[in-house]
C-alpha cells in the first residue's frame, strides 16, 4: 500500500536501524488501495460499535432516567422489548457516512501539507489537529442529515422517556400506523415538512462545537501519548535485549496511544455531546 517515500524528513538516517515511516502522508500510499479498504475498515468498525452508540445516544437523550437505569438494564430491556436487532437500529442511515472519506481524508491531507510545508509548523500534533479540525467542519455539514435522522430512528420504539425536540418528530411518524416500514424514508418526509431544508441541519453548530474540538484533542493528544508510550516501550525493551528491538512494538504503541487519546477526547468533550444531541 506504500510507496517509497523521496522525503528527507522520512529518509532513514545513517547507521539507523529503524527504516520504518513513522508519519505516514499522502504521497506514501498508493491510494486505489487505500480508500477501499479504509471503507471497509470503517463499515466493520462501524458495525462493532453500533450498539454502543446506540445505546449512548439514548443514555444521553432520556430524560432522568425515565427509560434505563444502568447500561445491564438497557441491553436487557432492548432484548426484551425490542430483540437484538433494536440494536442496529439506524445503522443503514449512517453507513453512507463511510464514502465521507473520499472527500474528508484528502482535505485532512491538503491542509497538513500545507500547514507542514508552506506555513512551516513543524509538530506533527500540532498540524494534524489544526488540519483534522478544517477537515471535520468539512465533513459536517454533509454528514449532519444522515445523524438527525439516525438519531430519530434509534429512540423510534419508546420515544415517550425521551427530550421533547426528539420524540415529537417520532410521534408524528408514528402517526400514519405503518409501523417500522420504510422509517427512514417517513422520518425525512417529516422533517422536512416540520422545518424544510433547514430541519436536517439543526444543531450544526453543537456539531461543530464538539467534533472539531474532538478531533484536535484527539490528534494532539494522541502524539503525546505515542511518545510517552514509545520512550516506555523503548526503554523496557532495550534494557531487557537489546537495541535491535527499538521499536519492535511500533504498532502495538500505536493502538494503545490511539485508545488513550480516544478517550481522553471522550470524556473531555462529553458535555458538548449531550448538548448536541439535545439540540437536534
Amino acid at each position: 500500500m506504500f510507496k517509497q517515500s523521496t522525503s528527507s524528513e522520512f529518509r532513514p538516517k545513517p547507521n539507523d536501524y529503524d527504516e520504518r515511516l513513522h508519519v505516514i502522508e499522502w504521497h506514501h500510499m498508493n491510494l486505489w488501495k487505500y480508500f477501499p479498504y479504509t471503507m471497509a475498515c470503517s463499515l466493520s468498525v462501524r458495525a462493532v460499535v453500533y450498539p454502543l452508540v446506540l445505546m449512548k445516544t439514548r443514555f444521553q437523550l432520556q430524560s432522568q432516567n425515565q427509560v434505563y437505569g444502568s447500561m445491564m438494564d438497557a441491553i436487557s430491556r432492548i432484548l426484551k422489548q425490542e430483540g437484538g436487532r433494536a440494536f442496529w437500529k439506524g445503522f443503514l442511515m449512517q453507513t453512507p457516512q463511510v464514502a465521507l472519506n473520499f472527500m474528508s481524508n484528502p482535505v485532512y491531507e491538503f491542509v497538513r501539507e500545507i500547514l507542514h510545508n508552506q506555513v512551516g509548523i513543524s509538530s506533527t500534533g500540532t498540524v494534524s489537529a489544526l488540519a483534522s479540525s478544517v477537515s471535520t467542519v468539512t465533513k459536517e455539514y454533509v454528514s449532519i442529515p444522515f445523524d438527525i435522522i439516525s438519531q430519530q430512528i434509534m429512540i423510534y420504539n419508546s420515544p415517550a422517556g425521551f427530550t421533547r425536540g426528539s420524540s415529537n418528530i417520532v410521534e408524528l411518524v408514528k402517526k400514519d400506523g405503518k409501523g417500522n416500514r420504510n422509517l427512514g424514508r417517513r422520518i425525512i418526509t417529516v422533517i422536512y415538512k416540520l422545518d424544510g431544508i433547514k430541519g436536517f441541519f439543526r444543531g450544526i453548530f453543537a456539531s461543530l462545537l464538539l467534533y472539531v474540538p474532538f478531533s484536535m484533542l484527539f490528534w494532539s493528544t494522541y502524539y503525546f501519548y505515542l511518545y510517552n508510550v514509545k520512550s516506555f516501550v523503548n526503554w523496557y525493551t532495550i534494557k531487557e535485549w537489546n537495541r535491535t528491538e527499538k521499536d519492535k512494538y511500533f504498532t502495538t504503541s500505536q493502538c494503545i496511544s490511539a485508545g488513550f487519546a480516544g478517550a481522553t477526547a471522550a470524556l473531555l468533550t462529553n458535555p458538548l455531546e449531550m448538548y448536541r444531541l439535545r439540540v437536534q
